[in-house]
C-alpha cells in the first residue's frame, strides 16, 4: 500500500475548502438579501401604521 502523494491531498483538501467557502457566501449573501427584504417591508408597514393614525385625527 502506498501513501498519497502530498501534493495531491493538499489540492484535495483546499478543493473542499473552496467549496465550502463558496456555499458559505451563497448562504450569507441570500441571508442579505432576505434581511433588505424584510426591513423594506417593515418600513412600509411602518409607513402604512403612519398614514393610518393620521388618517384617524
Amino acid at each position: 500500500m502506498q501513501l498519497p502523494d502530498v501534493k495531491t491531498l493538499l489540492n484535495d483538501s483546499n478543493l473542499l475548502t473552496v467549496k465550502a467557502t463558496t456555499q458559505l457566501q451563497k448562504s450569507y449573501k441570500l441571508e442579505q438579501a432576505k434581511l433588505k427584504a424584510l426591513k423594506h417591508n417593515y418600513l412600509i408597514m411602518r409607513s402604512l401604521d403612519i398614514i393610518k393614525i393620521k388618517s384617524k385625527r
